[in-house]
């Protein structure tokens, strides 16, 4: 699958995308703040868009608000690093899955198998 990657820790998007292509998946697009990420995602139209969710300019709370705004058909995965969150962070993120990092393959490949399980209206 075709992905847009974006974290503000230029290290994690390196990491995330060395991860995502063990799993098979092309990242198409990378950013190191929400506005870039928007803009990623708005010019490659990916299947699905791995973000940070704390992210400068716009968090990646807000860029998939704006996702959904306009429509898109990209599910969104969020990263964090607070392991604590409570199962409900997705919704109330609007994200599709949530990934804490750091990740391995194998949570990658289930947290994208989770994003496509999930309906989208």
């Amino acid at each position: 699958m075709r992905v847009v990657v974006a974290d503000d820790n230029p290290e994690m998007v390196l990491r995330a995308e060395s991860v995502l292509r063990k799993c098979g998946h092309i990242v198409v697009g990378k950013a190191h703040n929400g506005k870039d990420a928007l803009a990623a995602i708005r010019e490659h139209l990916p299947d699905f868009a791995l973000l940070d969710y704390s992210m400068p300019n716009l968090s990646g709370a807000e860029v998939a608000a704006a996702v959904r705004a306009e429509g898109l058909s990209v599910r969104i995965i969020m990263a964090t690093a607070n392991g604590q969150r409570g199962a409900a962070f997705g919704d109330e993120v609007d994200a599709d899955a949530v990934l804490i990092k750091p990740f391995s393959a194998p949570f990658v490949n289930l947290r994208v198998a989770e994003a496509f399980a999930k309906e989208r209206s």
